[in-house]
């Protein structure tokens, strides 16, 4: 029975430096998709130069929530998926919840106590508080850093970005080029006239007295 307390606690250090690399890379990667537009993230980069080739072979993309989604998914950490990281660290923690049940469960009904390999002697109230402990750090520890939030805010910021911004610039680049080219004419040649006009000095207006001063003033002048 030590032994699958030993596992136990094995099993939750795992999960917890699991999580907490998980963490890490989320927060990196919520960073750069923040101002996805001059990232240098590998993810980032490869998602954003993927989705400007289909728009150069005239491939649009429809549904650009599940293109990030598949992406987010097969990114690799340590040589193994996002995903691969987090189911993991579920089955981790289910199997730490599952064994603190079966432990305590078996030692309540055959009213024994765990020896260990040095000789010390558990009961079974210490046997409880110990495999318990684990099992409340790491559901702590899920509430606290909430993984799935995380992900998914990511995943808003790189869907806002290409559905909102890179998508309009490369369909107008790729699929409507004459008409925003006819459109940049338009406006620049609007702006020119406007330019122009206030360019353009103002006619004077004066009254009669004003150019009968002007008058005089020319003659004695030109005397």
């Amino acid at each position: 029975m030590s032994y699958i307390i030993c596992a136990m606690i094995g099993a939750a250090v795992l999960c917890f430096a699991m999580r907490g690399m998980l963490l890490a890379t989320y927060r990196k990667i919520g960073k750069e998709a923040a101002n996805m537009g001059k990232s240098s993230h590998s993810l980032l980069k490869t998602l954003m130069k993927r989705f400007q080739t289909s728009y150069e072979l005239k491939m649009e993309i429809k549904n650009v929530d599940i293109y990030v989604e598949k992406y987010l998914r097969a990114y690799k950490k340590a040589g193994m998926s996002l995903s691969a990281w987090e189911t993991w660290g579920d089955a981790l923690f289910a199997a730490v919840v599952l064994g603190c049940i079966g432990v305590n469960s078996y030692l309540i009904w055959s009213k024994t106590t765990v020896q260990w390999a040095g000789g010390e002697i558990w009961s079974g109230i210490t046997v409880f508080c110990a495999t318990l402990l684990p099992c409340f750090v790491l559901y702590m520890q899920d509430l606290v850093l909430n993984l799935a939030e995380r992900r998914e805010q990511i995943k808003v910021e790189m869907v806002d970005y290409l559905e909102n911004i890179y998508q309009p610039r490369l369909e107008n680049e790729f699929f409507h080029q004459e008409e925003m080219q006819e459109y940049q004419k338009e406006y620049f040649d609007k702006e020119r006239k406007q330019l122009d006009k206030l360019l353009q000095p103002e006619q004077i207006q004066f009254t009669k007295e004003e150019q009968k001063v002007i008058e005089e003033v020319l003659k004695e002048y030109m005397a």
